[in-house]
């Protein structure tokens, strides 16, 4: 069973339409010829590009392990032998000792295991480059849930336990 979703759906569809205005201020602006400004636009347009191509991945999860793709090539492949660590991270960290408000939750697959510091870091500088993560939601959790066998750490995730 081969399980393909994208890594955050709303967060590519807000980086792709700011990337897209600022192309299209860029291009507007160096017609007024107003190069300085054009250029800003254009470097903040590339910016929201890159953020575009992170969270509009597809993560493919199948009994092979799991693999990151970025327009229709595989970036990044981790068999489940070399899957160290499964869990669930919130991105809210710093959330004044209340565990309900754990912000975006997100899968994420490590091939070490890691310590409760290691995770804390790992939310701090999100999105992570070690890592392979995406959104956390109940039907991406079961198709992880069918296909790794070892216990789903959490990290800031409220009320969620497995």
């Amino acid at each position: 069973m081969t399980n393909r979703f994208m890594v955050h759906p709303l967060k590519l569809a807000v980086s792709l339409a700011t990337a897209l205005f600022s192309a299209a201020m860029a291009l507007c602006l160096a017609g007024l010829g107003r190069w300085g400004a054009s250029l800003l636009f254009l470097a903040v347009a590339a910016l929201f590009l890159s953020v575009s191509l992170v969270f509009g991945a597809f993560i493919t999860v199948d009994a092979g392990g799991v693999r990151r793709s970025v327009l229709g090539k595989v970036s990044r492949e981790l068999p489940w032998d070399r899957i160290a660590e499964v869990g669930v991270a919130g991105s809210k960290i710093f959330n004044r000792n209340n565990p309900k408000k754990t912000g975006s939750l997100y899968i994420y697959f490590s091939p070490v295991p890691m310590t409760e510091e290691q995770r804390f870091d790992m939310m701090l500088n999100w999105p992570p480059r070690e890592q392979l993560f995406f959104l956390y939601t109940e039907q991406r959790i079961n198709a992880v849930q069918l296909l790794w066998s070892g216990e789903i750490q959490t990290y800031n995730s409220g009320d969620l336990h497995f």
